[in-house]
């Protein structure tokens, strides 16, 4: 083979190899910083930035910004107020500006529909989990608005529930304390008829509990 062979063989790896990695970067988010919404940080690269660095300021490493899904040239990359950096609470409502419970997706307002019933106060390190099917997406990003084990469009649609339709935001929607989710995947009552067998007093007899 000759020196010019081995040359062109060696130069088109090269290129090829280049043309992967930033078709992957691409594809992660990394070098389409321009389809973002959010303000480019100053003399950020459109190429691929440091992965244990912070070109952005917002908190998280270029690495973990692949990972969300955000963009690493933008401190707030879906432009909503909010730093990229993913919320770990459970709050209902949050009100960190440090941190975007949709880095993704615009939303303002961090309703989390689904978020815990209480808030501690004075503030706690950690969460009041008095709804065990809390999360802390918000709204705008949560495929289950409130927890009920239904999708959103399940609950739109009854697909999930012999065609019956529920509320996307109550995850009891009969108020007889049960899912949604639970009395669909049971069959036996109804998501929307109210059962007296699930209520206080029913459970309470039920148990022995009283009379």
């Amino acid at each position: 083979m000759s020196r010019l062979t081995v040359g062109y063989t060696a130069c088109a790896l090269a290129v090829a190899i280049v043309v992967a990695l930033v078709s992957t970067a691409s594809s992660a988010g990394w070098t389409n910083v321009r389809e973002s919404s959010g303000t480019i940080t100053a003399g950020c690269p459109f190429g691929l930035p440091d992965p244990a660095g912070d070109v952005d300021g917002d908190g998280l490493t270029d690495a973990d910004e692949v990972v969300v899904g955000t963009d690493p040239c933008r401190a707030d990359t879906d432009a909503d107020g909010l730093l990229d950096v993913p919320s770990a609470t459970h709050t209902g409502l949050n009100t960190n500006v440090s941190q975007d419970n949709c880095p993704v997706a615009p939303n303002p307002i961090q309703l989390n529909t689904d978020g815990d019933l209480v808030d501690l106060h004075p503030a706690k390190a950690f969460d009041d989990f008095t709804q065990p099917h809390s999360d802390a997406s918000g709204d705008a990003c949560d495929p289950d608005d409130d927890n009920d084990g239904l999708s959103d469009q399940e609950e739109a649609t009854g697909a999930a529930c012999s065609g019956i339709s529920t509320d996307a935001l109550l995850a009891d929607t009969d108020g007889d304390r049960m899912l949604d989710g639970a009395e669909c995947q049971l069959g036996v009552t109804s998501p929307i008829v109210a059962n007296p067998q699930w209520s206080a007093g029913g459970l309470q007899r039920r148990l022995g509990w009283g009379c």
